[in-house]
């Protein structure tokens, strides 16, 4: 009942509004030139006005799609650069939570704090040497990083001591791996060794800046284990003591 009497009402403001139109001095010039026109040119100006209507009610969506269009692509680009942000902060931080490399003199000092650490005495130490690993094999090289070969020397060890200390010189540092082992048997007592532990040191070249010092990724490779004879050397992989 309400919707009713709200459409007549309606209808009667707009009977009213349509009079009050009729009786307004500019509309009648307007149709009175309307009626002035010749049959064409009243055609051609109501073809005009249905043109002009349809193509009203065509922009006014339009341009809310393309509002919406720009929206979008505005929101896309928006999450890609967070996107790329968020990327980069997580890569800093990855930066900055890497362990710390060492090169090789960095290396030999750590060394000599490590050993400080062990009951031995003065001539069991025999301290770090440079050495060379190239009669390891072209296992110990890792593409193009470069390796350096530190060697640590110790004197009258039992196996216990050589399996602790290959173990902590293991873990010093990610870019650091023994990656061989002599034993020799200590005369008179062939129950202790004099050991050589084979540490390579790895790292980027000088050309990509920064010392080039990076961690190694992977295992330590593996060698060929040989027999041991009385007073000679015997190569052995460490991870065979440490099993």
């Amino acid at each position: 009942m309400a919707f009713e009497n709200l459409k007549d009402e309606l209808k009667e403001n707009a009977i009213e509004l349509w009079g009050r139109i009729q009786e307004s001095p500019a509309y009648n010039n307007v149709r009175e030139r309307y009626e002035n026109l010749s049959p064409n040119a009243q055609r051609g100006l109501l073809a005009a006005i249905v043109v002009l209507a349809v193509a009203g009610l065509i922009m006014f969506p339009y341009s809310y799609f393309s509002s919406s269009s720009d929206n979008t692509d505005q929101y896309i680009a928006n999450r890609n650069l967070i996107r790329e942000l968020l990327r980069a902060n997580r890569l800093a931080g990855e930066s900055l939570n890497m362990p710390r490399t060492v090169d090789a003199g960095d290396l030999k000092s750590q060394v000599s704090e490590m050993l400080a650490a062990y009951p031995l005495l003065p001539e069991q130490n025999g301290g770090t040497t440079d050495i060379d690993l190239s009669d390891l094999g072209p296992g110990v090289a890792a593409g193009k990083l470069q390796v350096t070969g530190v060697g640590v020397k110790l004197k009258k060890l039992n196996l216990k001591q050589i399996v602790e200390i290959g173990t902590d010189l293991q873990s010093k540092n990610p870019n650091v791996k023994l990656v061989g082992l002599e034993m020799t048997a200590s005369t008179p007592d062939p129950h202790y060794f004099d050991v050589l532990y084979k540490l390579a040191v790895y790292s980027l070249p000088s050309a990509f800046g920064g010392g080039g010092k990076r961690p190694m990724p992977g295992e330590p490779p593996k060698f060929r284990k040989e027999q041991m004879q009385h007073g000679h050397p015997m190569h052995v992989n460490p991870g065979d003591i440490s099993q």
